[in-house]
């Protein structure tokens, strides 16, 4: 008889967090990364105190910090979202080059 392998309830837990969009760690655990650490969306949604969609609205709209990765896997770096932060989610115009 073959063996089955029982995945605890508490990892199910998480696992399930972090796909619904919920920072899988806590803030205090983050603000100690240094700044080249990077962050999945909801854990960026989390130090800037927004939701996780209003990110990716942000995000779409090109009025956020800057993201690696694909669409599948976007990843923000703590030190860019501090400063994003710090400079008060400004935006500057984007002015078009003309020749």
């Amino acid at each position: 008889m073959q063996r089955q392998t029982v995945t605890p309830a508490s990892n199910l837990k998480r696992d399930m967090s972090t796909s619904r969009g919920y920072a899988s760690r806590p803030l205090a655990e983050l603000l100690e990364l240094p700044d080249s650490a990077f962050l999945i969306t909801a854990e960026a949604a989390l130090v800037m105190r927004i939701s996780a969609n209003a990110l990716r609205q942000r995000r779409a709209r090109d009025e956020a910090p800057v993201s690696y990765g694909t669409d599948k896997s976007i990843r923000y770096k703590l030190g860019d979202i501090l400063q994003f932060v710090e400079n008060g989610f400004s935006i500057e115009p984007r002015v078009a080059m003309n020749d």
